[in-house]
């Protein structure tokens, strides 16, 4: 797996046996957690450590966003007024998911469920992208949208 491959190149291909296994680990998974990705159309991938962005709190309703409109720059812009002291923060998954998709992504890859307003509320403050549209049969019945009862309910 990706973390065995990042031990053995640490540890056998650039040399560095005297590091602990469990640290090596250790350090990937705060790498991995708290760096941003970045994505170049037709290149590599990266990862980066962005002093703003990567310290930025998640939530579904995020008040900044990332800017990469200016060739090799990442800016960390404010999507609304931001107060003095209020925290920062950005959003981890991407806004066009439903619910269950973006929970489920937060867990896999920063290991939290998140419950923020957005998760907590049925049809997600507005966005409805959880909800079902049930779709007027033959009969003229239904027409309405079907919304969970419990929206932090995985299963």
């Amino acid at each position: 797996d990706t973390e065995e491959q990042v031990v053995k190149r640490i540890r056998e291909d650039w040399g560095q046996e005297q590091l602990p296994a469990e640290l090596l680990r250790r350090v990937e998974g705060i790498l991995d957690v708290n760096t941003v990705e970045h994505r170049v159309p037709g290149g590599p991938s990266g990862r980066s450590f962005l002093p703003l962005t990567s310290l930025a709190s998640h939530t579904c309703t995020s008040n900044s966003l990332k800017d990469k409109t200016t060739p090799g720059w990442v800016i960390t812009r404010a999507k609304v007024p931001i107060k003095k002291g209020e925290e920062i923060t950005f959003h981890y998954t991407g806004g066009l998911k439903g619910r269950l998709v973006r929970r489920k992504a937060l867990q896999d890859g920063w290991y939290f469920w998140c419950d923020c307003d957005r998760c907590n509320s049925p049809g997600e403050l507005g966005s409805e992208m959880s909800t079902l549209r049930c779709w007027e049969g033959d009969d003229g019945q239904c027409g309405g949208n079907i919304r969970v009862v419990d929206p932090l309910d995985q299963e």
